[in-house]
């Protein structure tokens, strides 16, 4: 019975290895995607975020994105970001 119980034990480990094997190099390869145009948003936050960092140095970037969301917010209607050139 322990001869039965090795060998079981054998083709066990021969198929796993197999698996293991068969799956290396079986990935699906990745679609091809363009990139998504930045929203007038990120235009917004690109365009402000170093000239509220040169008004305040202190301010963390936590701090910083919080000063940028709360302008956003309230001269969303106003704000006129560039085009970019992409």
């Amino acid at each position: 019975m322990d001869q039965e119980y090795i060998e079981k034990i054998k083709a066990l480990e021969q198929r796993v290895s197999e698996l293991e094997a068969g799956s290396k190099g079986t990935k699906k390869p990745k679609k091809e995607r363009k990139p998504r145009e930045p929203s007038k948003y990120n235009q917004f936050v690109k365009e402000a975020s170093p000239r509220i960092k040169a008004a305040h140095p202190e301010l963390k970037s936590t701090e910083i994105m919080k000063l940028i969301a709360k302008e956003w917010r309230e001269n969303k209607a106003n704000v006129v970001v560039p085009e970019t050139e992409q």
